[in-house]
């Protein structure tokens, strides 16, 4: 069975009004708002009352708006799409993901975690810096997927931190993002050999990193990885023969 998705597009204030109330009406586990003049008022309301809410996509939004998810908790959602908010920095990370502040303890808060269970953060076209990563390491204790693909201030010091203990990610990341990246070296890749869970590492576009430098992360791994796409790094697909 299909999980129930819901995907919003631009109406009038009017429409809009009615849209969301709809949409907690069908109690969705994705919504999909990208794009969307979705003001920083009514998305804490929409999201508040959305139960079942695994996935959020905010693609474009407005930064105020992406921020106000400040004001939530959610024990459940697993996938939060951020790319691509305009002016969306370290600030702006660390008001989301930063101590949990919602005193409504019947939900299970925890007060160092708003999004505990987030599994997927996407911040792709931001303006962060490694400054973030040690928010993602620090408030995302259950992170195994992270793009930062096109963040041009992020650098070798931020990936080091996502494979330095007490990190999580060390033991829980499996796939990174990391195409188009202006800073990115290949002293990175000498980082990230140390997360233990690491299957998938993007970096496509990466001028700093060379694709003989990603076939020696692939080879010296013990995941059975290899070099697809010149600098795509996955598992390698076992085909079975019958």
């Amino acid at each position: 069975m299909l999980p129930n998705k819901f995907c919003h597009r631009k109406q009038n204030n009017a429409a809009n009004k009615s849209k969301y109330t709809r949409i907690v009406r069908r109690q969705p586990e994705i919504l999909h708002l990208d794009w969307c003049q979705i003001s920083k008022f009514q998305l804490p309301w929409l999201v508040q009352r959305l139960s079942c809410l695994k996935s959020l996509s905010l693609v474009s939004v407005h930064v105020k708006t992406a921020v106000s998810l400040r004001t939530n908790y959610s024990g459940v959602l697993q996938d939060l799409d951020l790319s691509f908010v305009s002016d969306f920095n370290d600030s702006a990370l660390r008001d989301i993901l930063g101590p949990n502040n919602d005193n409504r303890r019947g939900m299970g808060g925890d007060e160092r975690y708003r999004f505990k269970n987030l599994k997927v953060l996407k911040l792709a076209g931001t303006d962060i810096s490694d400054v973030s990563l040690r928010y993602i390491t620090q408030y995302l204790p259950n992170l195994r997927e992270l793009s930062l693909a096109f963040c041009p201030r992020v650098t070798d010091a931020g990936i080091a931190q996502l494979s330095t203990k007490p990190s999580n990610t060390v033991t829980n990341l499996v796939t990174l993002d990391l195409s188009h990246s202006k800073l990115i070296t290949e002293t990175s890749l000498e980082h990230l050999s140390r997360c233990e869970s690491l299957t998938r590492l993007d970096c496509r576009h990466s001028l700093q990193v060379s694709t003989q430098a990603l076939i020696k992360f692939a080879a010296k791994s013990d995941r059975d990885l290899h070099v697809k796409d010149i600098k795509l790094v996955e598992k390698r697909q076992v085909t079975r023969r019958i």
